[in-house]
């Protein structure tokens, strides 16, 4: 059994699905293409060091703070016919993105909640303090039912004697 010979140009696209790949794995990417993630992995190394640097394989999770904040510029400032180009380029989601954008957000607002999220806090607090008294009202009114059960029939067993 013979080994399959691959051209530098299906290489390097192989290569570039795989760098791109997002959440999927190296194995789902090696299907795709056709070869063994063995393969893909060989490619590589050979094409980084043939230009002289290391190609890592990152995901979206291995991104620093900084470049997250560069992504979700680049992001913004895309129309929204460019923004899937530019998402499946760079192997992220738009979801990726949002999360990223809220979360500097809250590190630039002090990680102070936002005026909305105090109001609902409030209105919560509000709430748990009704529920409160209306369990407790609720428990009173059942303790003076079964007082009145007890009463009606001690005076009913009363009248029977």
């Amino acid at each position: 059994m013979g080994h399959a010979q691959y051209s530098d140009e299906f290489k390097k696209s192989a290569v570039q699905k795989l760098l791109s790949r997002g959440n999927r794995s190296v194995e789902e990417v090696a299907r795709q293409v056709g070869v063994s993630s063995f393969s893909l992995h060989l490619w590589t190394k050979q094409l980084g060091k043939g230009r002289g640097e290391v190609i890592t394989e990152r995901k979206p999770s291995d991104l620093s703070a900084k470049e997250k904040h560069r992504a979700v510029n680049a992001y913004e400032v895309l129309s929204e016919g460019e923004r899937g180009s530019w998402l499946r380029k760079s192997g992220l989601t738009s979801e990726m993105v949002e999360m990223w954008r809220a979360s500097i957000e809250e590190a630039l607002s002090g990680g102070k909640p936002q005026p909305r999220v105090r109001e609902l806090e409030r209105a919560n607090q509000s709430l748990e303090r009704q529920l409160l008294r209306k369990d407790k009202a609720l428990a009173e009114a059942a303790a003076l039912i079964i007082l009145q059960k007890k009463v009606s029939a001690l005076f009913a067993s009363e009248d029977e004697s």
